[in-house]
């Protein structure tokens, strides 16, 4: 046990007096080990000193972070290179997210507030909106269809600028959950679409391919634009990568008061990082008892509103040019 030997060095070490010095390097490789322990304890004790440096501040002529080989990493499997060579782990290996910076993200109050209906006579899975909060700013929504296994899952937001950095606000989720042989009314999907959009115009919905061409019809009909994004292991990863960047650095915010945000703070955190079957690729996926609906719809509102932001960024910059 690492912690029994620095007690040990310790201990040996005061035959020396004031002249004995213990030393610990090492990564953190998890919450709550060793070296994240004594760390924690050398802030608050006298006489001792902790540093967390990046590998690049130690030695920046080799592990400098546009090395080949430590770019290459950042690229193939970025959460184990934050891992290495940054300290930035969680508190399970192989978790996607940071969990305190997710629970932190969840400071946004719901835009939306919507209610299961009790079953009818047709059983399907409907919800009612009871109430949605005027925006006439650029909001972007995006849709996980399912009808029988999966949830049906919705989520939209919008960006803003605060001190020079780009925040984005999820400002509404829903999800309407097939159970009991019950499956989901994709008419009353269509319908809440309809109601958001008269509350606060939806500048763009996208969705997943699949069991969805009849929805994105009839809302183009309706005169909103739609489009299709394909979940390549590739295209998600870069999408969790951006999401996952806004949380790290407090830029995400998420609504703590729907009745979906315990569901969605559950799908965050479950997310794991798993090699698929080419060798040096990774994806992102689930436990095999969660889901990740909501947080497929999330990721893919902030990796757009990301996109679009830089986008008009250096529209600007060629206006200005």
């Amino acid at each position: 046990n690492a912690l029994t030997l620095w007690d040990n060095l310790g201990a040996g070490g005061l035959v020396f007096g004031k002249y004995a010095k213990r030393c610990i390097i090492s990564s953190a490789w998890r919450e709550g080990g060793a070296l994240v322990t004594l760390y924690n304890a050398a802030k608050e004790s006298q006489g001792w000193i902790g540093f967390s440096l990046r590998s690049w501040d130690v030695n920046p002529k080799f592990a400098s972070r546009d090395n080949p080989v430590i770019d290459g990493m950042y690229v193939s499997n970025r959460p184990m290179a934050e891992l290495l060579y940054e300290g930035i782990r969680s508190s399970v290996h192989n978790s996607y997210f940071e969990p305190e910076s997710i629970k932190a993200s969840f400071d946004n109050m719901s835009d939306l507030y919507a209610m299961e209906l009790p079953e009818d006579s047709d059983r399907l899975i409907k919800l009612k909106i009871h109430r949605v909060g005027k925006f006439s700013g650029r909001t972007i929504m995006h849709l996980d269809p399912a009808v029988v296994h999966d949830a049906y899952a919705l989520a939209y937001g919008h960006s803003y600028m605060s001190e020079g950095q780009l925040h984005v606000s999820i400002d509404g989720i829903m999800a309407w959950r097939p159970r009991d042989g019950r499956h989901v009314s994709i008419l009353n999907v269509q319908e809440a679409i309809y109601h958001i959009h008269l509350h606060r115009p939806l500048y763009r919905v996208t969705s997943d391919p699949k069991e969805s061409s009849e929805t994105l019809q009839r809302l183009a009909t309706a005169g909103i634009v739609t489009d299709i994004i394909n979940f390549s292991n590739a295209k998600q990863l870069a999408m969790y990568d951006v999401t996952r960047r806004l949380a790290l650095e407090g830029r995400l915010h998420l609504p703590k008061n729907s009745p979906w945000s315990d569901l969605l703070k559950e799908e965050l955190l479950c997310l794991e990082v798993t090699q698929t079957k080419n060798a040096g690729q990774v994806k992102v996926t689930h436990r095999s008892d969660r889901s990740k609906d909501i947080s497929d719809c999330v990721a893919a509102v902030c990796y757009q509103l990301a996109a679009d932001s830089f986008s008009n960024y250096f529209e600007e910059y060629r206006d200005w040019e």
